[in-house]
Parts: structure tokens; C-alpha cells; sequence
């Protein structure tokens, strides 16, 4: 536990996360799940910063020179004995 002596005009806090008595200077308010507790900072955990991605749009138009069928062939036989 740390050395919880008295400062003037520093109270002594009750930590709301472990119940342990810190010095008020040494405290501060939790974030997310703990959002207004009040804690110590060797207690304190900040927010993940996965929570803050945003998805990345994907570009779904089709450019126009790709073809979604295939062209059509004409195919011309001039000998009839081929067939």
C-alpha cells in the first residue's frame, strides 16, 4: 500500500475499484466499464483504442472496362465439308 501522509489541502480517498485509502492528488476518474469510479492511477486502465476503429468503405462499382459476358463470336465456316 502506498504512503498515504497528509498533505495540506490533499484529503485522504477511499478508492471506489480496491478499497484501499490513497492520497486525493493521486486519484482519478475511471473511463468505459468504470466510468465515474474513482480509482487510483496505478489502478486505472484506459479505454481500448480498438473501440474507436471506424470500418474503411469499399469501393463496389464495377469499372467499365470489365466485361460480365463474354463477346459474342461469329464464327463463319465457308466450306461446307468441314461440318
Amino acid at each position: 500500500m502506498k504512503n498515504t501522509h497528509y498533505k495540506l489541502g490533499d484529503n485522504c480517498v477511499v478508492s471506489d475499484l480496491s478499497g484501499f485509502k490513497y492520497n486525493g492528488s493521486e486519484m482519478v476518474y475511471g473511463v468505459d466499464a468504470e466510468a465515474g469510479m474513482l480509482m487510483h492511477k496505478s489502478e486505472f486502465s484506459p479505454h481500448n483504442p480498438q473501440f474507436n476503429l471506424k470500418p474503411i468503405q469499399e469501393n463496389l462499382r464495377i469499372p467499365k472496362k470489365v466485361r460480365t459476358e463474354p463477346p459474342y463470336v461469329f464464327v463463319y465456316n465457308s466450306n461446307p465439308e468441314d461440318l
